[in-house]
């Protein structure tokens, strides 16, 4: 995550430090305007006397400002959505399942004007729609600014022209993407697919100005400025632009994906494209680029052979080279960039449909009767939440030490509607 901005306390209170100081210094504090008064008020008051009182207010403010609790705050970040109906709602719970913070964020009754803390947004009479749903890898939520990103349309020169912009929770909603003015027979360029990627502060989009294929950017949040990430996408493909964690990068992820982890201290990335599926991609020549294609026509050169694996569900990086499968029994399997190399030689000559599944190395779950999914590792990888369904219907939230050294333990508290958890640090 990104350094904090300031709170709406600490952006009051700074200046009226300042403004306190301005008029102690004129001699205009309590109504003092003469110039005896303010000889007497400097003779009380030595100007080396006021630093202290200076610095004491900085700390109060400060203090005040670190009580005030964020989405970014450490706990169980958890999302609801209903993107039809237009609402998301992040909730932020401790270690021990208590409620900490409940945000909401609606397009209804939205108002539309220019944003308190970006100043190069601006206000447009358009209307507005979520741009991604908090089940997708890359939510709408940037926790630390309490913003989430939104789509809209607006005309211009006649043309409906797509851009971006930000919901605040107290219903602002402010356009960031450039302002327009083209002529009559110019084409006006569509601001379209935007993605939050808040662990840079940053708004990756794709920007079309008509043709095959369109460019990926990045917009700074604080800034405004927007930097050409040097890739591109087809306009069937643009709308699979995402983020990963633990790649400096726009990622062009293909369409069937249900799970991608980054291993092997970030030199791969395993995906699965279905359900039987995992490829290995050698990210080592990609490094540092500014855009990892995976889709169908940017895969070839830096994917491994098709790996069959057993459980039929997505997964994510337990540790380095370790994956965790949201399947029934959570199972783990070790999985590196030989793994690929080493399963093709040992199935060599066999048919691919005869080809026996990669086997898991262990499970955490035993089988049984309970059905058990949305499976979640905590931030330090030490444990597993997850969601499990009693044959009778009951279901509730348990947690499981990603080593299997003990057996699951109900985790009470959690909604057991929980769209998705977002986040476990």
């Amino acid at each position: 995550m990104t350094s904090r901005t300031l709170s709406p306390v600490m952006r009051v209170l700074a200046p009226t430090a300042a403004l306190s100081l301005f008029l102690s210094g004129c001699g205009l504090v309590n109504g003092s305007s003469g110039e005896e008064e303010t000889t007497a008020a400097s003779a009380e008051s030595p100007a080396e006397e006021e630093a202290p009182q200076e610095e004491e207010t900085e700390e109060e403010s400060g203090e005040e400002a670190s009580d005030t609790p964020s989405l970014a705050d450490p706990g169980i970040l958890t999302a609801n959505c209903g993107v039809r109906e237009g609402w998301v709602e992040y909730t932020l719970y401790s270690d021990t399942a208590e409620r900490i913070l409940h945000a909401r964020f609606d397009i209804l009754g939205v108002d539309r004007a220019e944003s308190p803390d970006l100043s190069h947004g601006r206000a447009v009479d358009a209307g507005i729609a979520l741009g991604t749903s908090c089940h997708q890898d890359a939510p709408p939520l940037f926790p630390e600014r309490h913003l989430v990103l939104v789509t809209f349309s607006e005309e211009v020169n006649g043309n409906d022209v797509k851009g971006f912009g930000v919901l605040s929770e107290d219903g602002v909603f402010t356009a960031l993407s450039p302002e327009q003015e083209v002529g009559d027979f110019a084409t006006p360029i569509n601001y379209d697919h935007p993605v939050a990627d808040p662990e840079r502060d940053r708004i990756l989009f794709v920007q079309d100005e008509g043709g095959s294929e369109h460019t990926i950017h990045a917009m700074d949040l604080e800034s405004g400025e927007i930097t050409d990430l040097d890739g591109t996408c087809a306009r069937m493909r643009c709308d699979q632009l995402t983020v990963v964690p633990g790649i400096d990068a726009a990622v062009l992820y293909g369409h069937h994906f249900v799970g991608m982890a980054v291993t092997d201290d970030g030199a791969g990335l395993v995906g699965s494209v279905d359900s039987h599926l995992a490829h290995y991609y050698d990210l080592s020549d990609q490094v540092g680029a500014d855009v990892v294609d995976l889709t169908r026509d940017g895969i070839n050169s830096n994917r491994s052979s098709d790996v069959r694996v057993d459980p039929t569900a997505s997964f994510q990086a337990l540790d380095d080279g370790t994956l965790i499968f949201d399947d029934n029994v959570l199972s783990v399997m070790e999985f590196t960039s030989q793994t690929p190399a080493e399963y093709e030689a040992a199935n060599e000559g066999v048919i691919y449909i005869e080809q026996e599944p990669l086997p898991a190395d262990r499970t955490l779950i035993p089988e049984g009767t309970r059905s058990n999914s949305a499976a979640f590792v905590s931030h330090d990888s030490s444990e597993v939440l997850f969601r499990s369904k009693a044959p009778n219907g009951d279901t509730s939230w348990y947690r499981v030490p990603a080593d299997g050294s003990s057996e699951p333990e109900e985790f009470p508290g959690l909604p057991a509607d929980l769209n998705a958890i977002l986040s476990w640090t």
